[in-house]
């Protein structure tokens, strides 16, 4: 996605992009469309973009391992500086562009906040019961027939921690 920087005047522009996430080279867990809003402020030192990321991500639950749909959002800032960098650049938001530059390319950086948004534990719903750890039933439409007793979670490590002192 390309921003096309040089016919623009020194003012606040709105630009809306939209597409497949398999078009963008997102891919997965990305599904379906996305769209991305980009406000532009441009001064005659820098450029101040304010993007805000819409997609849907398909994914499988950490708890029963169903796959499911969900919603993304993502937003982030990126300041292009005209000129040269006068020292070390340890903002990852900032980058430096010459007076001549005429396009600023934000693929990159929709693909890399699109990924760094994905939540570390994926939930079908906040409420998953899960599986049952004994027979595997899923908790969420159906109960087991295991007692609470029998249930031990961590009977596999039991195991292993027998195997590892027997040698």
């Amino acid at each position: 996605m390309k921003i096309k920087i040089s016919n623009l005047s020194f003012v606040h522009h709105k630009m809306d992009f939209e597409g497949t996430a398999k078009q963008s080279n997102l891919g997965e867990p990305f599904v379906d469309l996305f769209k991305v809003d980009v406000e532009i402020d441009k001064s005659s030192h820098q450029i101040v973009l304010k993007v805000e990321i819409s997609l849907t991500t398909c994914q499988e639950c950490d708890r029963c391992g169903i796959e499911y749909s969900s919603p993304l959002k993502c937003d982030y800032k990126m300041i292009y500086l005209y000129g040269k960098p006068s020292g070390e650049n340890d903002d990852t938001n900032v980058e430096y562009i010459t007076p001549e530059t005429d396009t600023i390319d934000i693929s990159r950086d929709i693909y890399d906040f699109a990924h760094l948004a994905i939540p570390v534990k994926n939930l079908c719903n906040e409420d998953c019961k899960g599986l049952c750890p004994r027979c595997g039933v899923d908790l969420n439409t159906e109960k087991c027939s295991c007692l609470e007793d029998d249930i031990n979670p961590f009977s596999p490590f039991a195991d292993l921690k027998k195997r590892l002192n027997s040698n």
